[in-house]
């Protein structure tokens, strides 16, 4: 058997990121597993044309959909049980790791996919042959907490600098806790051929230091809300309604592809300093 780079599968439960996470890795003999012949791992585009005279004129293009596919060694059927079972628990959905060496540096990058096929053989060789195939959800990402910054009862804004050098925008998380406040505002300042500047504003509201604001720009999740939680219960108010928006402004805001940028934070009536736990993700069309 051929080893791939290092390879590994997360599940959460009920597929949802936020709940428990179960990782199996699939490298060796050592491993729960070992996963070879990956096929899908590159990208191919669909493309509409329209003829003029002697040429074809692009119209559009989009990056197709394509399935990743691979076989996973396993010694026993309790083994394919376990597997079986953590696909059903992670209701079909599971994040692939692929670990590649960039630069002298490993890198962690994810993709997150559906389980469309698992097969299954007999022993061959003391090994059963799984083989799978994954349908993509997303781009391939990395994934961290950037930042912990705090912010002061001040004028200024506190500043983060972020250099997002993937293929596409790059879509942010962020909490605010801590002390109460109001006024807060969020913007990014992008330079490069030109100036840019987005900015978020919220309105007509106090969170108050029991409370929590939670923001996303993720483009199946975006939310602006804030968050209490209290004996077990927890209380969520949307903050994406006009009366909370200056609409005038963007409000959910990306970091610009290939672009240096600086993410400014600011909030006013604060009653003790405020943590701010800042996420992104970076995507690429492939690795």
């Amino acid at each position: 058997m051929e080893k791939v780079r290092r390879v590994s599968l997360r599940f959460y439960e009920d597929g949802d990121e936020n709940k428990t996470g179960q990782v199996i890795s699939l490298n060796s003999g050592k491993d729960f597993g070992m996963a070879t012949d990956l096929q899908g791992l590159g990208f191919s585009l669909a493309a509409s044309y329209s003829q003029i005279g002697n040429r074809f004129v692009l119209n559009d293009k989009k990056i197709n959909q394509d399935p990743i596919s691979f076989n996973i060694y396993l010694k026993t059927y309790k083994r394919y049980k376990e597997l079986a079972d953590y696909i059903k628990w992670a209701d079909y959905k599971v994040t692939l790791h692929y670990d590649i060496e960039l630069d002298g540096t490993v890198k962690d990058f994810r993709r997150d996919m559906l389980i469309s096929n698992v097969g299954k053989t007999e022993k061959v060789n003391k090994y059963l042959c799984i083989p799978i195939q994954l349908i993509p959800l997303s781009f391939w990402y990395d994934y961290k907490a950037d930042a912990r910054l705090s912010i002061s009862n001040s004028d200024e804004y506190v500043q983060y600098e972020f250099d997002n050098d993937s293929d596409f925008d790059c879509e942010i998380q962020f909490k605010v806790y801590g002390g109460s406040f109001n006024n807060f505002e969020f913007k990014i300042v992008s330079s490069n051929d030109e100036f840019a500047e987005k900015i978020y504003q919220m309105k007509n509201i106090t969170i108050s230091s029991s409370e929590v604001l939670e923001y996303s720009s993720k483009d199946n999740e975006f939310y602006i809300r804030k968050v209490l939680t209290s004996a077990g219960n927890t209380q969520i108010t949307d903050l994406l309604k006009s009366e909370y928006l200056d609409f005038n402004n963007e409000n959910i805001l990306k970091i610009p592809a290939r672009k240096n940028s600086i993410l400014m934070f600011k909030a006013s009536n604060i009653s003790s300093k405020l943590n701010v736990v800042l996420e992104t993700k970076k995507f690429w069309v492939s690795v």
